[in-house]
């Protein structure tokens, strides 16, 4: 999906954007693009700018199948943003035991850089802390399998979703709350840290508290639910698989 802007607007916005990104460059958490005036750099600076301050309707939007029918320029109309969908199913809520079966769509931006020629682009991959953002977004979108996610119940009438955020937010961690489903000798686990990587800490200690306590008061469950460790490319946590349905049934009584 393609949102283009009269190239005109994207010139007034300027001002907006530089200012905005004085104030917010240096958070992590608030700041997701590249230069204001880096127009060449297809990373949605100038949709945000559109939707926080335009009262018009200057912009189009298009479909392609392929990065290389992206046009920079079309018409009085200059390229704003790309992004790329696929499809998912809400399969349940665990939380009541019912049956959804809802499929919605699934959107993550694409960054994109044309060079001072204007032809084919090629994906754009960022220098600062916002990679860390986008390869998390590319994960989560390239993931194939099952994923249980923390949703508010209006999650009925959903029928789209924009990366990274899908269902309830870690607002200190600017990321979707979701455990993945594993499935091994055709056993389905869920995969779930188990101690803290620094100090080896058990997580499921119930004789020491954590700041950040993961398990809460439901150590014990968790324990009861743990089969073995597994390996996961994570700084913080040493993972480990615990029974699905043991998981389904501590959640189900939450």
């Amino acid at each position: 999906y393609l949102v283009y802007l009269k190239k005109d607007k994207i010139i007034n916005y300027s001002s907006w954007l530089e200012t905005y990104e004085a104030n917010h460059i240096n958070d992590i958490y608030n700041y997701h693009f590249t230069n204001y005036d880096d127009y060449k750099i297809i990373d949605g600076k100038y949709l945000y700018c559109f939707q926080n301050i335009s009262d018009t309707d200057d912009v189009v939007v298009y479909q392609t199948e392929s990065l290389s029918n992206v046009e920079y320029i079309k018409g009085d109309y200059q390229l704003i943003f790309c992004s790329q969908s696929k499809k998912a199913l809400i399969k349940e809520n665990l939380s009541t035991n019912t049956l959804i079966n809802k499929e919605i769509t699934l959107f993550k931006r694409v960054p994109i850089y044309f060079g001072e020629s204007n032809n084919t682009p090629i994906e754009y991959t960022f220098e600062s802390y916002e990679q860390v953002n986008q390869k998390n977004v590319d994960n989560l979108f390239s993931y194939v399998g099952e994923i249980i996610q923390v949703f508010p119940k209006t999650y009925e009438s959903m029928n789209c979703a924009y990366l990274p955020m899908l269902g309830m937010a870690d607002e200190q961690r600017c990321e979707t709350i979701s455990i993945k489903v594993i499935v091994e000798d055709n056993e389905k686990y869920v995969l779930l840290p188990r101690y803290i990587s620094s100090n080896n800490q058990d997580l499921l200690d119930e004789t020491i508290v954590f700041d950040d306590d993961i398990f809460s008061k439901y150590k014990s469950d968790f324990l009861n639910a743990y089969y073995k460790e597994y390996a996961v490319n994570s700084s913080l946590y040493i993972y480990g698989l615990y029974d699905y349905l043991s998981i389904v049934e501590i959640i189900s009584n939450m």
